[in-house]
């Protein structure tokens, strides 16, 4: 039976008990002081003057019982010692439940380390009277020993509490995380701890920094019950030293117990405290409340959220508080005088039912913990004997064993988090101020490309190639600062170059001193090499907006050029000038060709299906590049086989190859020679034949960081005004339209070889050149209506059609035209524009088709955009020519378009 039982039970009649015993018993804590108990308890009153122990502090101590009664509890500590356990003993005759570590004395001398709690026993007035002391021998224990026992501690600390919510306090931070919504706080739950302390009075402020600050400091357990105002604006209560509110609560204060201790530290020096949490606020209320209408043991048992029965010798239940009656589900009168067995018939033979006979057969405290099935809750139950029979004592723990689980699972993950930030593909890294690596996770390590075994103790600077002078900002700013975020270039130990984000933040010791710096870096190279490539994709789009719009305008400006050419050509011929004629239509062409190769560019390449003859290919480049080579270079060009032939699009492979001989002649300084090597080769499978060509030239070659940029856009080595760096790219999306391949290679010192592979074409035949049949062209008196925005194309090309034998009308515009036709009934055939300022060429055919009219229409554009015409106007028309026109094809196209319909006017 507890001592401090017996001297409540033993107290004279009519005297008055001792307060501390009193309060030790209404507490509920007088079974620490049992003889049973392990540990060594004593008890302490006000001065800190040791009034009752238990065996076990007689045995460990090996002072008898009454050697230390009415000895200070300080004398058996060390004197090194003293100053500090009684600052304790201060704390916790303030009211704080404490925690504490010091070496005690044994009667023989020796020492002996314990673990010391404080309890603080209060009187009805809630005024401290004394404290419970409870010791724990931690030189007879194993380390594991020690953590079960202060496991369990927290954990009957927890259980005490009804409603237990856990919680969490980043010490460094000041961040405050819980395991669930504290109810009271209408949804208001504090999350940091500046928000907490705004709930508070000054009194409780103050309060809560000195434990916070103890408890960081001396490892202490944090015991402390605070009133809460979630609606507190500036904090002004008047509040007790004691912690609770004068009289009345605050309208919508709560009272909030807090216990725990520093749980965990982690990796970069941060200490976490964590506990439970209860609100208490129907307790304080409810206790202040009845004081002075109800005697303090009724009030307390009947207001307890246990439930609490008085069991007499025969089992019967004499006594039930309002919660008990609750768990059990029966009226008070089903209950008092029944048998316990009967009352709740789930006992018996339960895991439960040993227990309380265990305590009345032993004299003893018992305790069970288990799942109450026909409730659906877990209880923890207590059976106190009383020399009549037992006290019992219930609790619901569902939530506090909810609450243990949850605190056991985030404890596992703390645990876990290192291996955590090894899976991390972010590269975090902790240096000292000296930049010395004290950590680095396996993303650092495989971004970086580090040696595991060679990391810590070595400088940033050892490891890397870093940009110093990104290093040395990133480095004040943080310290100035606490962080800094930017972009750092890197060079790894196996020769990678990398750009990385990163992120530092300063890291600081317990006295708020600059410790280490923490950085997390996610490497962005791949990133910024798409935003590149996607500013060169909206470069080249700009381009083809540009290049469409200008295209109609140029090829008009060269179409005339290139007739009037012709022409002249026609009328020189066997003359000198004639060769001048030739040479500005194949200026105008060349010209063409270059906006041709400018649309292609921009709006992808697709390769022809003709068959090319590559040796008549090989002949016209040579006619075509080899008077613009510079004075001393010389062009040798050695063809394939006879009858070699590819598919694809004549005038995109000749524009690769001048493309190539183009820039050979550039890159050589000095005399010297570009070989055109054209050859066939034996497939790889050995299923046909490919065409090789190499393009070799003598001059000063290509470094490896040009032949690395080589097939970029808008790259370029030439001067400013030289080059516009779209060749090369140009000739690479045209090789692999055409199932090809390209290579290049240069040793940067004596010339480079470019190596085209295209597919060679078993079997086929180039078309034969068109020639034009001057008899069959003729026009014969056809009138053919001629429509165009642009004066010089309408003269040359009805010049041209009348001296084919054609009669010719023209017009400005679609509007114009519609006119014409109106008037007109010997129409045979309509040549228009696509694109004229006042009515274009598709609405003139679509008038046509409205006036379902048959004279055949051919339409002609500065745009090689006949698939953007609508299919029903494109049904329509007789031909789409693409300007700038040369005569052969604009014949060609009229006498087509004729020759669909029999002679005849207009219908």
């Amino acid at each position: 039976m507890p001592l401090a039982y017996e001297k409540w039970q033993a107290a004279p009649e009519g005297a008055s008990p001792s307060p501390v015993f009193r309060a030790l018993h209404a507490a509920r804590l007088d079974s620490f002081l049992a003889d049973s108990q392990d540990d060594g308890v004593m008890v302490i009153d006000a001065q800190g003057v040791i009034i009752d122990g238990n065996l076990a502090l007689s045995r460990r101590t090996g002072y008898a019982r009454g050697e230390v009664l009415g000895r200070p509890m300080i004398d058996v500590i060390v004197p090194a010692q003293r100053r500090r356990i009684q600052a304790a003993i201060d704390d916790a005759l303030a009211g704080d439940g404490v925690r504490a570590r010091a070496d005690g004395v044994k009667r023989s001398g020796e020492l002996c380390d314990l673990a010391i709690t404080f309890v603080p026993l209060f009187d009805d007035g809630r005024t401290v009277v004394g404290a419970l002391v409870i010791t724990q021998n931690l030189s007879e224990a194993s380390e594991a020993e020690r953590d079960r026992q202060r496991d369990t501690a927290l954990l009957e600390l927890a259980s005490r509490i009804a409603g237990v919510v856990g919680w969490t306090l980043d010490l460094a931070t000041g961040a405050l995380g819980w395991s669930g919504e504290l109810p009271e706080l209408r949804g208001r739950t504090p999350r940091d701890l500046a928000a907490l302390t705004a709930m508070l009075g000054p009194a409780d402020a103050a309060r809560l920094a000195r434990s916070l600050e103890r408890c960081a400091r001396e490892q202490r357990t944090l015991d402390i019950t605070l009133a809460l105002n979630p609606d507190r604006a500036d904090g002004a209560q008047a509040v007790s030293d004691a912690g609770y509110p004068h009289d009345e609560s605050a309208p919508g204060e709560r009272h909030v117990r807090l216990v725990g201790r520093v749980s965990a530290s982690r990796s970069d020096g941060s200490r976490v405290l964590s506990g439970a949490a209860h609100d208490v606020t129907a307790a304080v209320v409810e206790q202040r409340q009845r004081i002075a209408v109800e005697q303090l043991l009724s009030s307390t048992v009947n207001a307890m959220t246990d439930g609490f029965a008085v069991i007499d010798a025969q089992w019967r239940v004499s006594f039930v508080n309002d919660r008990m009656v609750e768990f059990v589900g029966l009226d008070r009168e089903a209950i008092i005088g029944e048998p316990i067995w009967e009352v709740i018939p789930e006992i018996a033979g339960s895991e439960f039912e040993r227990p309380f006979r265990d305590a009345v057969e032993q004299s003893s405290t018992v305790q069970a913990r288990g799942w109450w099935t026909e409730r659906g809750i877990w209880i923890d139950v207590t059976a106190y004997p009383t020399g009549q029979g037992l006290a019992v004592h219930l609790r619901d723990i569902t939530e506090a064993e909810t609450a243990r689980q949850a605190y056991e699972q985030a404890q596992d993950q703390l645990a876990t988090l290192g291996g955590l930030l090894d899976i991390s593909r972010d590269a975090i890294v902790v240096r000292d101020l000296d930049h010395r690596i004290r950590y680095a996770n396996a993303g650092a390590i495989a971004l970086y490309g580090w040696d595991a075994n060679a990391v810590i103790g070595f400088t940033a600077d050892e490891l890397l190639e870093i940009d110093s002078e990104v290093r040395v900002q990133a480095t004040t700013a943080v310290l100035a600062q606490g962080h800094w975020a930017g972009r750092v270039a890197v060079r790894t130990p196996d020769g990678r170059d990398l750009v990385v984000a990163s992120r530092w933040q300063l890291m600081r010791d317990d006295a708020g001193q600059p410790e280490s710096i923490l950085s997390v870096a996610v490497d962005i190279t791949e990133e910024l090499a798409r935003e590149e490539a996607l500013r060169r994709a909206e470069r080249l789009e700009s381009l083809g907006t540009f290049a469409g719009g200008i295209a109609h305008d140029l090829n008009n400006v060269l179409t005339p050029i290139t007739l009037a050419a012709q022409l002249l050509g026609h009328s020189l011929a066997g003359t000198p000038d004639a060769e001048t004629a030739e040479m500005i239509e194949t200026a105008a062409r060349r010209g063409a060709a270059m906006v041709r190769q400018v649309l292609t560019f921009a709006r992808g390449v697709e390769s022809g299906t003709d068959p090319v003859d590559v040796g008549a290919l090989l002949a016209e480049l040579e006619r075509m590049v080899g008077e613009t080579l510079a004075e001393g270079v010389h062009l040798a060009i050695s063809p394939p086989p006879a009858g070699t032939v590819v598919v694809g699009d004549a005038t995109q492979l000749l524009q690769v190859l001048a493309n190539l001989v183009s820039n050979a002649n550039d890159a050589i300084t000095a005399p010297g020679v570009i070989t055109v090597d054209a050859r066939l080769e034996p497939r790889d499978d050995e299923s046909g034949s490919v065409l090789v060509i190499d393009v070799i030239d003598t001059g000063h070659g290509m470094s490896p960081e040009v032949i690395a940029r080589l097939w970029e856009p808008f790259f370029t080595t030439k001067p400013v005004g030289k080059g516009t760096g779209l060749g090369l790219p140009m000739v690479a999306a045209i090789i692999r339209a055409h199932g090809g391949s390209i290579d290049v290679d240069s040793d940067g010192r004596t010339g480079s070889r470019f190596t085209l592979t295209l597919p060679a074409a078993d079997g086929a035949a180039p078309d034969a050149p068109v020639t034009v049949d001057d008899d069959l062209v003729r026009g014969d008196g056809r009138t053919v209506l001629v429509v165009d925005d642009e004066p010089a194309i309408r003269r040359l090309v009805r010049q041209l059609l009348v001296a084919h034998g054609y009669r010719v009308i023209v017009a400005r515009s679609g509007g114009e035209a519609q006119r014409q036709l109106a008037m007109t009934r010997s129409i045979d055939l309509v040549l228009s524009d696509v694109t004229m300022p006042d009515g274009d060429g598709v609405g003139l055919v679509r008038w046509l088709m409205a006036s379902a009219a048959s004279v055949p229409i051919v339409l002609m554009s500065g745009r090689e955009d006949a698939g953007s015409i609508p299919d029903e106007v494109r049904a329509r028309c007789a031909g789409f020519l693409v300007k700038p026109l040369t005569t052969s094809t604009l014949l060609m196209a009229v006498h087509t378009a004729l020759d669909r319909r029999p002679r005849g006017g207009r219908s």
